[in-house]
């Protein structure tokens, strides 16, 4: 610090500067003398102060009202007083912001200058602040002038030491001196010279210049005591109980002093007493090294003294210069005071940030449907409020709204239950939050969309601080959604050409939204005329008509409502099939119809047209001939009284007809016939009332038709035609065909009268035609018996006939045809089964075919017999020792002798043989039949192998033959192969000894 910044300043508070009104922009600027520091630094000097929101409204700083993180800028005033944003005022330093109490603290300032505070408008711990300046701010003016030197006095203390000189001054206020008395004591301590101590020397330096003489040692005593009339030491106690920190904004004791030596004499004390002498606290301070001058700067914080006495209740003040033991030195002291940081409060209007939001989930409603809002209203502090409002003016798209609330954190005022739009008056403490819950039916003609919006207001007393969070609008799209309706039924499910049909259409709206501009279109098939119609509505209905021809309405339905049409048409007679008459409904673009099943009606009626069909069919003969020439008459009709289509007409021709060829002719409209065709007729005819169609066929006789020849026409009506008389849809003509005569016969025969059993015969047949006619499809038979086993023939033809099987086996089975004196022979070798009996009988036969007449009958059949003769068979064989086991006698093997051999037949012996010497055995003279032969396995040996080595015979077991003899059968070779056991020796001896008997 330079200069005498402590008086310079006192004396600019004196100045015209301070009479100024400083021009603040806004009003709630705290003076320091109204206002209880809460000091954030005891530096000295400085600026500091509380941003606070003024929640109560009662203009004083309580706990919790100060504002954290505010910013405040520092402007170094120009020397006008005025505060100015055009760049005379500079911002000294940086911004500061508020620590979070409010608090903030400028240290950085000049005791020599004057300031400006600048509160920003802005936004800070959720509050809004208003832009604000202090009062002009003098950092180094005293705020309690404890002297300020203006007064002369004079003291001296000379040689020789020690000696003291005192003096008082008393004043009649306190305007320079604390207390209205000023005791002045020079103490000249030790050496030669004197101690002065003047006030103001000559009247021209309002300060305390203390001089010394060289190489002495002194002190300087100064004591505001109250008036005494006393310059004693002992300070008497008549300040009062003094509160120097004048409520907390003073911190210490200030003063500009100098000294001009270093080391010699720059202690200072100072001392505040209560009660009586004894009772004081005290502080030290070192004089600044100086010219001399008062151009130092000492601040002594209250918290620097110790002792008992506190700076808030002081009875008096006293200070000493210089101290025992050091040279004094001079100097001066400037003012000395009591002072603190200057202060400057902003004091903030009440701010709170009320808040609502709203809010129903989706963004698209439909109309005639229920609608719900969820409303939250919040106090988001910092203060509690009352008669805040809160309002919802319920839109018009919405019919009998309704609300209930409820509230958190002690908010009250509002409305628990309501209807209609929400008008509440509410106090709101911080935190509190109000939820209020809307329920209603949307108009079910609503369109567009519905706005609806939440407002909540503060008091009129007090600012929100963010105001774009005050009201709330939910915009919801409305999407008409509807379920049409269209039924259409006339009560029938046939109708006849030119009858009448009546149809009733029910178009209806189930909701839940009206629809705006739906269509009702009914466009009648061709087969309805003379089409009228008539409507009626049920509900609120506009748009549908009455008239004629097609239905096309654009109508409005509300919900609910309908319209009935009904429909009055006639058929037309050329209608045929059905009369299917469909109906739509459909909604307008923008129109939800969430069931479309149910947007057309159909109704579909049979249509059954009535006709009678006629045919008529006649040749004009009853008897034909073979090869003859027929002319048909056929006329198909329709006698009315519809028209018909797709009418069948059919004549197939039999086959007793041939080369068929027709030609046809319409009239009266019919059409669909062919004009010209061969074989049968099949056409699809169109036939209307009144018209036919004329056939003229022409066929011949086949050569081989027998009668009758039934030649049938049909007529049918097409499905769903009603045809009146079906007993004339056929007609039928009938012809006899005259009879063909001829005279069929057969002979056959082999020559011979007795056959044997397993011998062949041959026989001869011959089948004629001895006429008149000729004879087609004859059967000729000869089916052989199983008294014969096979059978082969040829056959040859003469005269024309054909037909025949030129050579095959087994039966006779030929179709023949048989010009007049033609014949046909066969020769037929038939073998006789070994096992026949009795006479062998073959009978062939000639039928004529249907529809003939053979005069003689009794030739058509004839029967060759033959007796059947017996020839005796014989079985043979040998029993031999199979040495090499392969099954066959070879000439090295031994025959086995004396071995019994059985014939069986029917499970009966017929006859026993043993072998012979050779092994052979032989059954003669066996009549034709089936036998069995076994042996008698020989002592000693072992079953072998049996063998056949002929032609007849089959091995069935062990030592066991199957044998079928036919007449005079040979069965030989039937030999039983055995093995040799080895023999004992008892048995060796045994068969060495044996001799036959």
């Amino acid at each position: 610090m330079s200069g005498k910044w402590f008086g310079s300043l006192l004396r600019a508070r004196k100045s015209d500067h301070r009479n100024k009104r400083v021009v603040a922009n806004f009003s709630r600027y705290e003076r320091l003398e109204a206002r209880r520091l809460l000091a954030v630094g005891n530096d000295v000097p400085s600026i500091q102060g509380v941003v606070f929101a003024d929640t109560n409204n009662n203009g004083q700083i309580n706990a919790g009202e100060g504002i954290a993180n505010a910013t405040l800028r520092l402007f170094q005033d120009d020397g006008d007083g005025v505060f100015e944003t055009n760049g005379d005022d500079v911002q000294v330093g940086a911004d500061v912001l508020t620590d979070a109490d409010g608090n903030y603290y400028f240290d950085n300032v000049s005791a020599n200058e004057s300031y400006f505070v600048l509160q920003p408008e802005q936004v800070a711990s959720g509050f809004q602040l208003d832009e604000q300046v202090s009062l002009l701010q003098l950092p180094g003016s005293a705020n309690l002038v404890i002297d300020t030197f203006d007064t002369n006095q004079e003291v001296v203390a000379t040689s020789p030491a020690p000696a003291s000189t005192g003096g008082n001054l008393t004043f009649s206020n306190e305007t320079e001196v604390i207390g209205g008395e000023r005791d002045i004591l020079a103490q000249l301590l030790t050496g030669v010279g004197e101690v002065e101590l003047i006030v103001n020397p000559f009247n021209l330096l309002p300060v305390l210049q203390y001089n010394s003489s060289s190489g002495v040692e002194g002190r300087a005593v100064v004591t505001w005591d109250g008036v005494d009339s006393s310059s004693s030491e002992t300070p008497a106690m008549g300040l009062g109980g003094r509160d120097l920190t004048q409520g907390g904004i003073n911190t210490g004791i200030a003063m500009n002093l100098g000294i001009d030596d270093a080391g010699s004499g720059n202690f200072l004390t100072l001392r505040i007493y209560q009660g009586d002498a004894s009772n004081f606290s005290s502080a030290n301070a070192t004089i600044p090294i100086t010219d001399g001058t008062a151009a130092g700067f000492v601040f002594i914080p209250f918290s620097d003294f110790s002792g008992p006495v506190s700076a808030d209740n002081v009875d008096a003040i006293q200070m000493f210069v210089g101290q025992e033991g050091v040279p004094s030195a001079d100097g001066q002291i400037d003012t000395i005071g009591v002072l603190g940081p200057k202060v400057a409060n902003f004091a903030n209007a009440p701010t709170v940030d009320l808040s609502i939001t709203k809010s129903n989930t989706t963004d698209t409603v439909v109309p005639g449907e229920s609608i719900s809002y969820t409303i939250t209203v919040e106090n988001l502090g910092p203060i509690d409020i009352t008669s805040g409002q809160v309002q919802d003016t319920i839109p018009t798209e919405i019919i009998s709204p309704t609300f209930s609330a409820t509230a958190t954190g002690g908010a009250t005022g509002y409305t628990e239950q309501g209807s209609g739009d929400i008008d509440d008056t509410v106090n709101m403490p911080s935190g509190s939050t109000i939820v209020y819950t809307i329920s209603g039916i949307v108009d079910p003609g609503a369109t567009g969309s519905i706005l609806n919006t939440a407002i909540v207001s503060p008091p009129t007393d007090i600012t929100d601080s963010n105001t774009d969070n005050n009201q709330d609008t939910e915009t919801d799209n409305l999407t008409p959604t509807v379920d049409l309706a269209i039924t259409k039924d006339d009560g029938i499910t046939q109708v006849q050409p030119n009858g009448t049909v009546n149809y009733t259409i029910v178009v209806s709206n189930v909701g839940p939204s009206d629809v705006i501009g739906a269509t009702v279109i009914d466009n009648f098939p061709s087969e309805l005329t003379d089409v009228s119609y008539t409507s009626a509505v049920n509900g609120t209905v506009t748009g549908n008509t009455n008239g004629i021809g097609n239905i096309n309405d654009t109508v409005n339905i509300s919900a609910g409502s309908s319209i009935t049409y009904d429909i009055t048409a006639s058929v037309v007679s050329s209608a045929t099939g059905s009369i299917t008459n469909t109906a739509v409904v459909t909604t307008p673009q923008g129109t939800i119809e969430f069931n479309t099943d149910n947007n057309t009606a159909t109704d579909v009626d049979t249509v059954i047209p009535t006709v009678d069909l006629t045919v008529t069919k006649t040749d004009n003969v009853t008897e034909v001939e073979i090869g003859e020439v027929l002319n048909y008459v056929v006329t198909v009709g329709n006698d009315g009284p519809s028209d018909v289509s797709d009418v069948s007409f059919v004549d197939t021709l039999p086959s007793e007809l041939t080369n068929v060829s027709y030609t046809s002719s319409a009239t009266g409209g019919a059409a669909g016939n062919s004009p010209t065709g061969t074989g049968d007729i099949n056409e699809t005819l169109e036939l209307p009332a009144s018209s036919q169609v004329t056939y003229l066929v022409e066929a011949t006789v086949d050569d081989d038709a027998v009668g009758p020849i039934a030649n049938t026409a049909t007529v049918t009506a097409p499905a769903g035609v009603t045809e009146t008389n079906t007993t004339n849809n056929t007609a039928t003509d009938v012809d006899t065909v005259a009879l063909l005569e001829f005279d069929l016969s057969v002979t056959k025969t082999d020559d011979v009268d007795t056959v044997l059993p397993g011998g062949q015969t041959t026989y001869t047949i011959v089948i004629a035609n001895d006429g008149p006619g000729d004879a087609n499809d004859v059967l000729v038979e000869d089916i052989l018996s199983s008294q014969f086993s096979s059978a082969s023939f040829t056959s040859e033809a003469t005269n024309g006939a054909s037909g025949n099987t030129v050579a095959g086996t087994g039966n006779i089975t030929d179709t023949v045809d048989l010009p007049a004196g033609s014949n046909i022979t066969y020769e037929l070798e038939a073998t006789i089964d070994v096992n026949a009996s009795g006479p062998i009988t073959n009978e062939v036969t000639v039928t004529p075919p249907a529809g003939t007449v053979d005069p003689i009958e009794s030739n058509n059949i004839d029967t060759d017999s033959n007796t059947l003769a017996q020839q005796p068979g014989e079985i043979s064989g040998f029993t031999y020792v199979d040495a090499n086991r392969n099954g066959q006698f070879g000439a090295s093997e031994i025959p086995l002798r004396d071995v019994a051999i059985q014939l069986r037949q029917n499970g009966v012996i017929v006859d026993e043989v043993f072998t012979g010497r050779d092994g052979a055995y032989a059954f003669t003279d066996l009549i034709p039949g089936t036998y069995t032969v076994t042996q008698t396995l020989p002592q000693g040996y072992n079953n072998g192998e049996e063998s056949i080595t002929g032609e007849i015979g089959e091995i069935v077991g062990n030592d066991e033959f199957l044998v079928t003899l036919g007449s005079g059968d040979v069965a030989s070779g039937l030999n039983f192969g055995e093995l040799a056991r080895q023999p004992s020796k008892r048995s060796l001896l045994t068969s060495s000894f044996r001799t036959r008997t």
